[in-house]
């Protein structure tokens, strides 16, 4: 585990360099799916917090799409053991405290609103 966490923490700095020299690697911006199974490997709260101002900056650049920084933030409340923000990380299931603050947050970043909140 050694070994893995030096190549995690090598690969995490490698996509940070990335993005603040090209920007955030979407797939509209880049045609590759690549970063979505990136993504995967950097949901650590370690990560999140090194990637989190980054993402924001990115968002606001356009290069980020607004479901992915949100599936990202609501990942991350999820491993706090938290409810979702935005609703995007279990889309399917979507669980938050509030639907209007949340709909108002979605609305700030350019998602459409939900309609229910599906709390289990």
């Amino acid at each position: 585990w050694t070994l893995q966490n030096l190549f995690d923490s090598i690969n995490t700095e490698s996509i940070i360099t990335i993005i603040k020299k090209y920007g955030y690697p979407s797939s509209s911006r880049t045609g590759s799916m690549a970063m979505s199974t990136i993504k995967l490997h950097l949901i650590s709260t370690t990560n999140y917090e090194k990637l989190f101002s980054l993402y924001q900056f990115e968002l606001l650049k356009g290069n980020m799409p607004p479901n992915e920084f949100a599936a990202a933030y609501d990942r991350h409340q999820f491993l706090l053991g938290k409810h979702q923000l935005y609703g995007e990380y279990d889309s399917f299931h979507p669980c938050f405290d509030n639907i209007d603050m949340t709909n108002i947050e979605r609305q700030k970043i350019g998602l459409q609103p939900l309609r229910t909140n599906n709390c289990k």
